[in-house]
């Protein structure tokens, strides 16, 4: 018997990595996207809602999309990362959609499926946890149905991508981080610990399909000569689809939400509970998420 398909919601920011994660869970039998919100970080929300538009299109696809939070918990302006992901994030401008037909907003999304779902839902948050936060201060009841939160964030062992300390998402909006890890939900921590040796160079085009190498092959030409792109955001949602892949190990995490150090993430005996992952076999793990690419 086959692996029963899981329910997600993924929260995201495209930004090119969640771009793929997206299209690498329509690809799977194996999870059910069952909603996408939408958030500020890698560009704009209302970029990052039009880029979530395109990687459901090609497919026809009828998952319900949602728009999110403009600016942090805080209220304060996100740092966009452009300079990574292409003026558009991505490199390539998308076909737009009127936004203006987006009536429902995430926190609303949210709430009238979870209130009516009838199945557990796996939330796979790939960009900063300022929706997430936002639901649960106001519907905690909303998620007795939520059986574990993945969150791609997080630095441990590593160095951050955004500062020395901090992770990009993490820092992005370190207290909605901290509602969230201290929310009492199982967090699955998918952070650069793990990320950072999971990346594509130009010599790998050749075995994407064609969407991948019209989106790819202008990111490679943005960067300088014999950068490679790191898959970040799909490996959360790999974590759903091939979970012997990966391993977890539970510690207790805290996140400074001031000073220098902002945004990091590091283990304290008085931290939160958090799953952490590690990858059991890098190679393996790359060569599936290749031959995602090439599909499409």
């Amino acid at each position: 018997m086959g692996q029963l398909s899981t329910n997600i919601w993924i929260d995201c920011d495209p930004g090119l990595d969640d771009f793929f994660a997206i299209k690498l869970a329509i690809n799977s039998i194996r999870v059910n996207i069952v909603g996408i919100s939408t958030v500020g970080g890698n560009c704009s929300v209302y970029q990052a809602t039009q880029n979530a538009i395109s990687a459901i299109s090609p497919f026809n696809n009828k998952i319900p999309i949602y728009i999110g939070s403009e600016r942090s918990y805080s209220g304060e302006n996100f740092r966009y990362a452009l300079d990574i992901h292409g003026r558009y994030g991505l490199p390539v401008k998308q076909n737009t959609t009127n936004l203006k037909s987006f009536n429902i907003d995430a926190q609303r999304g949210m709430k009238l499926f979870f209130d009516k779902s009838s199945s557990p839902i796996t939330i796979v948050a790939l960009g900063p946890l300022t929706n997430i936060a936002k639901f649960i201060k106001a519907n905690s009841e909303s998620m007795k149905n939520v059986e574990r939160i993945i969150v791609m964030g997080g630095a441990i062992s590593v160095p951050g991508n955004i500062t020395k300390y901090a992770e990009f998402n993490i820092w992005n909006d370190p207290k909605a981080s901290k509602i969230v890890f201290s929310s009492g939900i199982p967090i699955y921590l998918v952070g650069l610990d793990v990320t950072n040796y999971i990346h594509a160079s130009r010599q790998d085009l050749n075995k994407m399909g064609k969407l991948s190498c019209e989106i790819m092959e202008p990111w490679f030409n943005q960067n300088k000569p014999g950068a490679v792109f790191h898959f970040h955001d799909s490996l959360a949602v790999l974590t759903v689809i091939k979970p012997n892949y990966f391993t977890f190990e539970t510690k207790r995490v805290t996140v400074d939400t001031s000073g220098k150090s902002i945004g990091q993430t590091k283990l304290s005996q008085t931290g939160y509970l958090v799953n952490i992952a590690t990858v059991l076999n890098h190679g393996l793990t790359k060569k599936y998420l290749i031959k995602n690419m090439l599909s499409i």
